[in-house]
């Protein structure tokens, strides 16, 4: 039960301190908006005296709906039992609404872009064909340039447009059971033309059939993600050695490569949207920045896992864990 409330917490609630003293947490949360599944955890971590850190819609006594992010921490006496809890709830309403302004105006340029992009990459890949002229060799050149280009700045809008649906949980996934190795396969021979760019050869290595239920063009995605990566990072003239076999109970998925490694002080952010180990090689090898973040948020919808091992200078493994069939 609540047993103090500060003037802060009663303005924002509109309700006085002793409306608040006595009621059980959560019990302000109660609304349209609302998730029963976070109320609940959070009485189950009261219950079980264990900290918990959540972002919950709440209403004030009229009725405005508000966010807070609410950090709460138990307290224990000298004999070191649990006594009680201190809760820190911060009104983050303005912090949302801007995310969510933001979030709205990436779909619309996004899908904004997306119709003109088709549009000029089909009239320049026939352009590019010698369909409709030939092209002396000069002009050949810029039109090749700006057809790889197209297909780079699309990508980027087809990555925007999935972390959106990813934020606001749009995505949709088509579960069905699936030959992880032979979806593998195809990932591979469908991108080993990009790994060519590059000089990279990818090679299969140590596989085994394994069936996983997945959505296959969602983890097809992921695998793509994961080759091209390891591609563009790779020294000319690498090879790129590609797994799938059983560990520990699960499908792993693993690929390595012999580039230049991840720095030790970026591993911990290398999941974060928008992030590059290092600026000069990430442009050097362009990329958004979004791929792995996406490929995460892909996996942990699965049910998995994804992690990486990296030596500097000599290289870096990615591993993919599904639940197994």
């Amino acid at each position: 039960m609540t047993t103090w409330v500060n003037d802060g917490f009663v303005g924002i609630s509109g309700y006085a301190a002793d409306e608040i003293i006595g009621k059980r947490p959560g019990d302000l949360l109660q609304g349209p908006g609302t998730d029963p599944e976070s109320v609940a955890e959070m009485r189950q971590a009261v219950a079980d005296g264990a900290p918990f850190n959540v972002e919950i819609i709440n209403y004030s006594k009229s009725g405005t709906p508000y966010w807070i992010e609410i950090m709460c921490n138990p307290f224990k006496d000298e004999h070191g039992r649990h006594i009680g809890f201190i809760s820190i709830e911060t009104d983050i309403s303005e912090r949302k609404n801007i995310e969510r302004v933001k979030n709205e105006f990436i779909a619309t340029v996004s899908h904004e872009l997306r119709t003109p992009l088709t549009s000029i990459k089909g009239s320049i890949g026939l352009l590019r064909s010698g369909k409709i002229t030939e092209l002396p060799d000069q002009a050949q050149s810029l039109v090749d340039m700006a057809f790889k280009n197209i297909n780079h700045l699309g990508a980027l809008v087809d990555d925007i447009l999935d972390i959106e649906k990813l934020g606001t949980d749009q995505m949709t996934f088509d579960f069905q059971p699936a030959d992880l190795t032979a979806l593998v396969r195809e990932s591979v021979a469908s991108n080993q033309s990009y790994a060519d760019e590059y000089g990279v050869h990818f090679q299969m290595d140590g596989t085994q059939d394994i069936q996983v239920k997945c959505d296959s063009r969602r983890m097809s995605q992921v695998v793509a993600n994961l080759l091209s990566n390891a591609a563009k990072f790779s020294h000319r003239g690498g090879t790129v050695k590609i797994s799938a076999h059983r560990q520990d109970g699960m499908a792993r998925l693993s690929v390595s490569d012999q580039g230049v490694g991840i720095p030790e002080e970026f591993h911990e952010n290398i999941f974060e949207r928008f992030t590059q180990s290092d600026s000069s090689d990430s442009r050097k090898v362009g990329g958004s920045g979004l791929g792995l973040n996406i490929s995460k948020n892909i996996v942990e919808k699965h049910g998995g896992t994804i992690g990486f091992d990296s030596t500097p200078g000599v290289g870096t493994t990615f591993h993919v864990d599904l639940p197994v069939l």
